[in-house]
């Protein structure tokens, strides 16, 4: 068993490369972050990652106050990755190392909420999928058919992923030695999923 979490701003691929494990390793289970919390807080009925939820509903969840969101995280949500990181079966969550909110057309960080302590505590492996500024714009420009997304710009994607650094930096120096923190460029699908699924399974 094994709790682990790719780290990646929206359009590095996580769901992709997720997904490319699975089809190697069909027990593992994949959930994210924001599903989970909005299944906690009422707004959505799953928290599977296959979940297609609505741009309402991660609206709704955008527009949770950080003060509610804390509350959950150091409740119900601590509780459910307890019991998560207790299972036999391994799995993989899928989150932010900085939340972007896209309201009224413009972008703001969520510098200040970093994960907690306990939640790296649970952690066997984390994981920062990273990709060239370029080829994220062109993933968010080829999603937009099919997922409610900002496609934003350049400037942008390369402010979110300084910011994220900065925050993995952080994570890292907390973690230490007690689990893998590894950063996987996500370039060519099959390598980098093939990297994540060495780093889960060992």
């Amino acid at each position: 068993m094994s709790l682990s979490t790719i780290y990646g701003i929206n359009g590095v691929g996580k769901d992709s490369v997720a997904n490319e494990v699975r089809l190697r390793n069909p027990s593992l289970s994949i959930t994210s972050e924001s599903k989970i919390l909005m299944y906690l807080l009422g707004i959505s009925p799953e928290y599977t990652a296959s979940y297609s939820a609505s741009r309402e509903q991660y609206k709704t969840l955008e527009d949770t106050p950080q003060e509610t969101i804390r509350e959950v995280e150091a409740t119900s949500f601590k509780e459910f990755i307890g019991n998560v990181a207790t299972e036999a079966r391994s799995t993989l969550v899928l989150s932010h190392l900085v939340f972007a909110l896209h309201l009224d057309k413009e972008t703001s960080y969520l510098t200040d909420r970093d994960a907690p302590e306990w939640y790296l505590d649970s952690g066997d492996a984390f994981m920062q999928l990273v990709a060239p500024s370029q080829e994220v714009l062109r993933r968010r420009i080829g999603d937009e058919s099919s997922r409610e997304r900002t496609t934003a710009g350049i400037l942008e994607i390369e402010t979110h992923q300084k910011l994220c650094d900065e925050k993995w930096q952080s994570l890292t120096s907390y973690v230490g030695t007690s689990a893998i923190c590894s950063i996987v460029n996500n370039v060519d699908l099959m390598a980098a999923s093939k990297e994540v699924e060495g780093i889960i399974y060992g």
